[in-house]
């Protein structure tokens, strides 16, 4: 598991991604599976989540920015 430093580099460069493609990194789709059974992995994937989604919403706008944490937060619990 990376640590929170690359967790958050990923999930930058997933919602930056994102806004522009509406897909999602090869990293990302990674950490989605990795989560699997890991609980504390999802726990901490998705509070850097929010806190991403949170910061960059007047940045990118409210729709994509919701849209993003959406698909994020459903990849964290259905691995992919």
């Amino acid at each position: 598991m990376e640590d929170i430093e690359q967790l958050s580099k990923i999930l930058d460069e997933a919602l930056e991604q994102y806004s522009s493609s509406r897909s999602f990194s090869t990293d990302l789709n990674a950490l989605f599976a990795e989560s699997q059974g890991n609980a504390q992995l999802r726990t901490l994937l998705r509070k850097l989540a929010f806190r991403h989604a949170t910061n960059s919403i007047e940045e990118i706008g409210e729709i994509p920015t919701l849209d993003w944490l959406q698909q994020v937060v459903r990849g964290i619990y259905e691995g992919s």
